[in-house]
């Protein structure tokens, strides 16, 4: 098997990650490490404004003072 992944292994990726499925799991059906899943999905990841993994929507009042951190 190749050393990169193609856009057909990407695909599988993509479906199951929206299963839920581990890295590990799914480097396992693909045959590769779960550490190269993991490098794929962060190299070619795109956010999308306003998802819950990174809230742009959302406006914290702890961050107008010090010490500027929002915690939840």
């Amino acid at each position: 098997m190749g050393k990169h992944i193609n856009l057909s292994q990407r695909i599988i990726i993509e479906n199951n990650l929206n299963e839920n499925t581990s890295l590990r799991k799914i480097g396992t059906m693909l045959g590769k490490p779960h550490t190269t899943i993991s490098r794929e999905i962060l190299t070619r990841r795109i956010l999308i404004k306003g998802n819950h993994f990174n809230n742009f929507n959302t406006k914290c009042n702890k961050t107008d003072k010090a010490p500027f951190v929002c915690n939840g």
